[in-house]
């Protein structure tokens, strides 16, 4: 679904309204931890020496109404079409460099780097636990359908949190917090 242009807009403009607190949560919501969660906190997230110099300029008297065509999503379509937003970003920089000046994507191709993750060991295991909890009957795929009783599934994701781990998943021994349904 689109909506990366959107996001911030809809998000902080409206956390601008209810004060500093709910300004502080969306920016640490949006840029510190994302960064963290992938793996890129030693990099990114955070305005300090050391650290890539990605910066947001955000207007937060500018109001604008949302339009499909006006946005640089190749979607063609938003989910937020002609709603009337309060708040814009003004100017993108990345490493320091202007990229996106307010209505057009300035930067120059190519100009991104590739960053490596760190400190996180990234799995796409997920581990199913079916109702009966029965040893033998754990398997390690996507859970689906079935007619009697829906499995209970958590995903081991990332694998640094060992309570996440197939084998405490199928245990029931940490506090889930998803269920299928």
């Amino acid at each position: 679904m689109p909506g990366v242009e959107t996001g911030l807009p809809l998000t902080l403009g409206a956390a601008w309204a209810d004060g500093p607190e709910s300004v502080a949560q969306v920016i640490d919501a949006m840029s510190r931890r994302p960064a963290e969660r992938f793996g890129l906190g030693h990099r990114k997230g955070q305005l300090a020496a050391g650290f890539d110099a990605d910066v947001v300029v955000f207007d937060p008297d500018r109001r604008w109404r949302v339009a499909a065509a006006e946005l640089h999503s190749n979607a063609g379509w938003s989910p937020y079409e002609g709603r009337t937003v309060t708040g814009r970003v003004a100017m993108t920089l990345l490493r320091g460099s202007v990229v996106y000046d307010g209505s057009d994507v300035v930067g120059e191709p190519g100009h991104g780097r590739f960053v490596a993750r760190a400190g996180v060991t990234m799995t796409t295991e997920v581990a199913v636990a079916l109702p009966n909890d029965r040893p033998d009957a754990r398997r390690a795929s996507p859970p689906r359908p079935r007619r009697r009783g829906r499995p209970h599934c958590c995903v081991a994701w990332p694998s640094s949190r060992p309570w996440w781990s197939a084998a405490a998943c199928a245990s029931r021994s940490w506090p889930r917090p998803w269920t299928c349904r």
